[in-house]
């Protein structure tokens, strides 16, 4: 091999090599950048996930607070309990319900037992009407019961949501093939 062939061979390799290397991180970027969106969606489903979680336990709480309020004043004989519990009502309908309740904005059909959508806010306001007026305990015992149908009926919905989302999340994970990996 004559040292002018030797010169081109040596320069057609080390320009391979190069070309490979940058070839090489080239790849390892486009990797590493995909695999960090991956990681914040991945990230910020679970945020989102965890965040929905606190809502829906706090409404949870407040809609069984509800819901115990107005079945202990529509069943109690006692006139200051009655009271006592009609302050502890006003206190969540005035306050924290308002935060969680679900609205949905369609009109209450008159002399429907159980709810038949998920609009608490309207269960809450007939209620306080109905307190407000001094309605009789077989009436109140119905709104009563229509309340607590309506927020298991939200509640049910919020869930069912919920899960969906969390589907969704492992869609994508498995879209992506990090499911194997997290096991």
């Amino acid at each position: 091999m004559t040292e002018k062939t030797y010169g081109r061979w040596d320069l057609i390799l080390k320009g391979m090599g190069a070309v490979g290397l940058i070839a090489t991180a080239a790849i390892g970027l486009v990797e590493y950048y995909a695999s960090g969106n991956v990681t914040a969606t991945l990230e910020t489903n679970k945020l989102d996930s965890d965040q929905h979680k606190l809502y829906f336990d706090k409404q949870l709480e407040y809609y069984v607070k509800a819901t115990e309020t107005v079945a202990a004043i529509a069943n109690t004989s006692d006139a200051k309990t009655r009271q006592e519990l009609m302050r502890s009502f006003d206190v969540l309908y005035y306050g924290p319900m308002v935060m969680f309740e679900e609205r949905s904005g369609a009109p209450r059909q008159a002399g429907q037992k159980y709810a038949s959508d998920i609009d608490v806010e309207n269960h809450m306001v007939t209620i306080h009407e109905c307190l407000q007026r001094n309605c009789s305990k077989a009436e109140l015992q119905e709104q009563s019961l229509g309340l607590a149908d309506a927020c298991r009926y939200a509640l049910s919905v919020n869930w069912q949501n919920r899960v969906q989302n969390l589907r969704q999340g492992l869609n994508l994970k498995e879209r992506l093939g990090l499911k194997d990996r997290d096991n």
